[in-house]
């Protein structure tokens, strides 16, 4: 079989699996649920990086659907994927945007196979366009780069006429530090509780560190806790932690 029609079939059977895991596996409802409880019905969510929906769809439930979610995410296979995760749920928004600290558009540097044509877009993240080569992962060593459009998330929040925001949650491949850098106005007025990812060495891409969340977050009041895959939280932490790749911040009003 010529490399062509082998990398169509690589690709059709990494749709099949996409769509399988957005559709059929619950992996995040616990999380979910757990985070669930720091919200209220009417409350407004932000899904930053939602990827295939896999957080969205268990998102868009919350309260007998009485919320609203915001889904965040550039990339449009993505976003393919993503409508049909959450349906026809009228409490969710597909934002087809990235926050980071100004608006405009940049390159998103997407991993993939070129024996196999297989691209790997859950990886899919900003960085410095010299490095970019060396921005792939250990299955899928090399990367293509599409160009999105970005979005402060003080701007956008103003644009919307927010008048609340309860919960985000982020997970964008190390821009983690963009998104809280370009949203600190928003977050300082709404408090939301924040679920994040922070893995050291991701930051380092787009030229932050783990701690370029950690420290403004702390500096606004928040309390830094560990999450588990169950939504079960750690006692108050000060420092990321080893072996933690899921952080929930909550403000004290909150409580």
């Amino acid at each position: 079989m010529d490399e062509i029609h082998t990398g169509a079939l690589s690709r059709a059977g990494a749709r099949v699996d996409h769509l399988y895991h957005a559709l059929v596996r619950r992996r995040f409802a616990r999380v979910v649920r757990a985070l669930g409880a720091y919200t209220e019905p009417g409350c407004v969510i932000l899904d930053i990086g939602a990827n295939h929906g896999r957080f969205a769809k268990h998102l868009a439930g919350l309260h007998a659907g009485e919320c609203r979610v915001f889904a965040f995410e550039p990339l449009e296979y993505n976003r393919s994927v993503l409508r049909l995760a959450v349906g026809r749920r009228a409490n969710v928004t597909i934002v087809p945007l990235a926050l980071s600290t100004e608006a405009g558009q940049t390159e998103l540097f997407i991993p993939y196979k070129k024996a196999s044509k297989r691209f790997t877009h859950g990886s899919a993240h900003l960085g410095d366009r010299d490095s970019g080569v060396a921005f792939g992962t250990r299955t899928a060593p090399d990367v293509c780069r599409a160009v999105i459009d970005t979005v402060r998330l003080d701007d956008w929040a103003s644009e919307q006429k927010l008048e609340r925001l309860d919960l985000m949650k982020i997970d964008v491949e190390g821009a983690e530090p963009l998104v809280i850098e370009g949203g600190l106005e928003s977050i300082g007025r709404f408090r939301p509780v924040i679920y994040a990812e922070l893995i050291p060495g991701m930051p380092e891409r787009v030229g932050r560190r783990v701690e370029d969340v950690i420290e403004p977050l702390l500096g606004l009041g928040y309390e830094m806790h560990a999450s588990d895959e169950h939504g079960g939280v750690s006692a108050t932490l000060d420092a990321w932690t080893e072996g933690v790749r899921d952080y929930l911040f909550v403000h004290p009003s909150r409580g």
